[in-house]
């Protein structure tokens, strides 16, 4: 319950671990739709700390924000825009 609602509150390990238990079938039942949700929560969150990185002209965000854009991961993948970064 701890681990839910710190989830809820926007904590991304935690939103990760409540996707992998889905995943898994860790204290629930497999429910692979219910962890894409969850996984895919934890990245789009990843992304805008990445993304607020890169505008502040730190290098590995800019790098990971590239990545992720490349990749399509928390956003929608864009390969002319990833090369930007």
């Amino acid at each position: 319950m701890g681990c839910l609602k710190s989830a809820l509150a926007g904590n991304i390990n935690a939103v990760n671990i409540i996707g992998y238990g889905y995943d898994k079938g860790i204290g629930v039942g497999v429910d692979r739709k219910e962890a894409f949700k969850w996984y895919f929560e934890g990245s789009s969150e990843t992304f805008k700390w990445y993304e607020k990185s890169a505008e502040n002209e730190c290098v590995y965000g800019q790098y990971m924000h590239g990545e992720y854009i490349y990749e399509g991961r928390g956003t929608c993948k864009d390969i002319i825009k990833a090369i930007c970064y």
